[in-house]
């Protein structure tokens, strides 16, 4: 009975530390704020009026998946200046990643953006830090530009509150010679806000990334990942406002958008299908 016993100790045992294993590895985060200095390599000191907004974001899907977590403002004399975000610890989890995401407005004009959410308080990120902010032009526009994809990445993290679907998979070209694409959409009341389509090149040629937004029922944005980062954007009007390769102006990428928008009407039809 004893070695039956000690059997049926040692198995109670392992069961107890593999049900309490998950938690305790968990790192914790006792940090109630994150703090620092917003930093820029274009220094200025500001009108005394300016606000700066400061968000965490948890960034743990990758970019169009970040999620909202808390959100503070704050005034700001000049760059560089001090920050403090408040956080509630409960509400971050040592496992995901956050980064922190800073806007500052000077009477109503973009100064300095983040170009993307700088990582912070878990996976060895500090909660004391300094962020880069870009400046951004005072010319009209430049302001324009900067409010443009400003509004772009703050819709790429609404996506999550948007119904998605997920697209059928399908080859187009040649036999012999044809692409395949998959990806999902996202829709709200208004129709179809967002396609992402996955494309894989024929004949081992590698993937592409494409994404597809938008607005009142016209094509918004669009963007292309195939080793460099493309993007076009448009105004309500349909004008070009936004050419970028590689997130720098570049004049040559609007010579893409008879078949980017082709490219997305065909998206857009595919997603609808699906949404009926």
């Amino acid at each position: 009975m004893r070695p039956a016993l000690l059997v049926i100790t040692a198995l109670a045992a392992l069961s107890l530390v593999a049900c309490g294993g998950g938690q305790s590895n968990v790192p914790a985060v006792t940090a109630t704020a994150v703090t620092g200095q917003l930093v820029s390599d274009k220094p200025a000191t500001l009108s005394g009026q300016a606000i700066a907004t400061l968000t965490l974001f948890d960034i743990t899907g990758g970019q169009g998946q970040h999620i909202r977590i808390t959100e503070s403002t704050q005034p700001l004399d000049a760059v560089p200046g001090a920050f403090r975000l408040p956080i509630d610890p409960k509400q971050i989890n040592g496992l995901r990643a956050y980064g922190i995401a800073v806007t500052v407005l000077d009477q109503g004009t973009v100064r300095y953006v983040t170009a993307q959410p700088v990582p912070v308080l878990t996976r060895g990120q500090p909660a004391e830090l300094d962020v880069p902010l870009v400046a951004a032009l005072r010319e009209a526009v430049m302001d324009a530009t900067v409010a443009f994809k400003r509004e772009y990445t703050e819709f790429e993290e609404r996506l999550g509150s948007f119904s998605q679907i997920m697209l059928q998979s399908r080859l187009v070209g040649p036999e012999g010679n044809q692409t395949g694409i998959s990806g999902d959409a996202f829709t709200d009341e208004t129709g179809v806000r967002m396609v992402r389509e996955n494309l894989a090149l024929p004949n081992n040629g590698g993937r592409v990334e494409r994404r597809f937004a938008f607005r009142d029922g016209r094509l918004w944005v669009a963007r292309v990942a195939n080793g460099d980062r493309v993007m076009l954007g448009w105004d309500s009007s349909g004008q070009i406002v936004v050419a970028e390769r590689n997130g720098q102006p570049d004049e040559s990428v609007k010579a893409l958008e008879d078949e980017l928008r082709k490219a997305a009407d065909e998206a857009r039809r595919q997603a609808e299908a699906r949404r009926r």
